[in-house]
């Protein structure tokens, strides 16, 4: 299982992004998952499976400005990420949120900066906890290579099922990840700052099938 954040890179926007999935349209699958922007959902929704990158707790008609759960349904979003660290939110916030999703049937992954903190928000029953230490996003060292001992600790510690992610960047990171008992991996600039980003996506999306 991979999860692709393409964050607000203009590359992957628009028309670029239609044009980056047609061409990945043959290995994209279940187990590939799309972390889109609210207004590219419905275009990526139509190749892959599709999450937001965030969600607001209300979900009232009269809301203005707020990324909804059922606007992110209504345009064929299946989940969405939570807590990023590049969008984090408070406890009983996201406490809320993630009871939202539930209500429009939508998946939710929690992330987290550290074992203590999944074990915490594995009590609201997110669908995913994805580990991902702030330190090492977009850097050239492997969360997997860095934090080993941590994501062993994951494993055995909580129920939930559990992704990783910071610095994964090649298809050895990704398998090293299975190994250790993750679920799966979550990527973003080393896909979306690659000369040649589908092969790239293609590569680590075969590393991180459980059927390799």
């Amino acid at each position: 299982m991979i999860i692709l954040n393409l964050k607000n890179y203009t590359g992957f926007r628009g028309e670029k992004l239609r044009e980056k999935l047609e061409k990945m349209r043959e290995f994209l699958n279940r187990q590939t998952i799309v972390a889109a922007q609210p207004t590219d959902i419905k275009l990526t929704s139509n190749y892959a499976p599709t999450y937001a990158q965030h969600i607001d707790p209300e979900d009232k008609e009269r809301n203005t400005g707020s990324v909804t759960a059922s606007s992110v349904k209504l345009n064929g979003g299946e989940g969405t990420l939570l807590n990023h660290s590049e969008r984090s939110l408070k406890t009983e916030t996201l406490k809320t949120t993630v009871q939202t999703c539930k209500k429009h049937s939508l998946d939710t992954i929690i992330c987290c900066k550290s074992v203590k903190e999944a074990k915490k928000y594995e009590e609201f029953d997110p669908c995913y906890i994805a580990f991902e230490p702030p330190k090492l996003i977009a850097s050239d060292t492997s969360v997997v290579e860095s934090d080993t001992q941590k994501i062993r600790k994951l494993s055995t510690q909580i129920n939930t099922p559990f992704l990783v992610g910071a610095g994964i960047s090649k298809p050895e990171d990704c398998k090293k990840a299975l190994e250790l008992g993750a679920e799966g991996v979550m990527v973003a600039s080393a896909v979306t700052k690659s000369d040649n980003p589908v092969q790239t996506f293609k590569k680590l999306a075969e590393a991180s099938s459980h059927s390799t």
